[in-house]
């Protein structure tokens, strides 16, 4: 479990590059998680769906998001978040 006390814990703020630009970003773990499970559909899907997808996206930076693969996996259990 990640956090005991609270069902959408925040990670720690990380510093951020963007395009030159220095940001401070904190990232809510259901947010995460949510958007894990995208990952997860989509780079299950054949791959001429994939490229289906990324052609109507039309933003290399979601496609790159939808591509990377997910070193840990974060999952709901018991209404808490918890990491494998």
């Amino acid at each position: 479990m990640l956090n005991a006390e609270q069902d959408q814990p925040t990670l720690s703020a990380e510093e951020l590059v963007f395009q030159g630009t220095t940001h401070q970003h904190r990232a809510n773990l259901h947010d995460v998680w949510l958007t894990q499970r995208s990952q997860r559909f989509f780079q299950q899907l054949p791959s001429a769906d994939q490229q289906a997808i990324e052609s109507r996206l039309a933003a290399p930076m979601i496609g790159e998001l939808l591509n990377t693969p997910a070193d840990w996996v974060i999952q709901r259990r018991d209404n808490r978040l918890t990491i494998e």
